[in-house]
């Protein structure tokens, strides 16, 4: 059986006000993969995330999700296909506590949820405490909050920025 791509992006490209943004890339991730996206202030990088996570739409070329071919109108559709985008600002409710921050949209038993969010946090040895405030959190705490959230919603492709 042939091994089908996580992701394969083909030729894409995005432009703003007639302004060329992204041209033609290609881009294939295999599961397991690591890949940096370096470059200049301008050169597309978050345009590129924006559009693998449903943000923005692309006007041209093909992207294919697990061999099915994709065009996502919103954040929740990419994630519904695995990918999820860590945001370079974490968005954390100060008021709300680190299991709650993690909890929002989530659908399921909470009880049931909770020893998930348990056993990810443990296995990855974050030995970070559910019941703090999320105001109480450094940015870098903030940030493995974020990726707790991506991993607790079972994503195939967590795309950071920055």
């Amino acid at each position: 059986m042939k091994n089908v791509p996580l992701l394969h992006v083909k030729k894409m490209s995005k432009a703003f006000l007639n302004q060329l943004v992204l041209k033609e890339v290609d881009l294939q991730v295999e599961r397991g993969d690591i890949y940096a996206l370096v470059g200049g202030n301008g050169a597309g990088k978050s345009t590129l995330m924006k559009i693998l996570t449903g943000l923005y739409s692309y006007d041209r070329g093909e992207m294919y999700v697990k061999g099915m071919r994709k065009q996502f109108a919103n954040p929740k559709e990419a994630h519904r296909e695995g990918i999820y985008l860590i945001p370079q600002e974490p968005l954390i409710f100060p008021h709300m506590t680190i299991e709650e921050n993690i909890c929002i949209g989530l659908k399921g038993k909470k009880k049931e949820l909770k020893v998930k969010i348990k056993q990810l946090i443990d296995s990855l040895g974050w030995g970070i405490d559910l019941k703090e405030l999320g105001g109480s959190l450094s940015i870098a705490q903030q940030q493995l909050v974020e990726i707790v959230r991506g991993l607790i919603r079972e994503a195939e492709i967590l795309i950071l920025d920055e």
